[in-house]
């Protein structure tokens, strides 16, 4: 019962360590990678 306790007081902490540095990957690296790779391809169609 003490650990139920413990890991819901912890539980917020928990995902803050572990989605803040997500979200930052993904969005300072992840999307500009995906859209840059999404502008390559549409040049490389109009282009020839």
């Amino acid at each position: 019962m003490l650990y139920i306790v413990i890991a819901y007081f912890y539980k917020p902490i928990l995902l803050n360590w572990i989605i803040g540095p997500l979200f930052m990957l993904i969005t300072l690296h992840i999307i500009p990678t995906l859209l840059r790779g999404l502008r390559d391809k549409v040049r490389m169609r109009f282009t020839g």
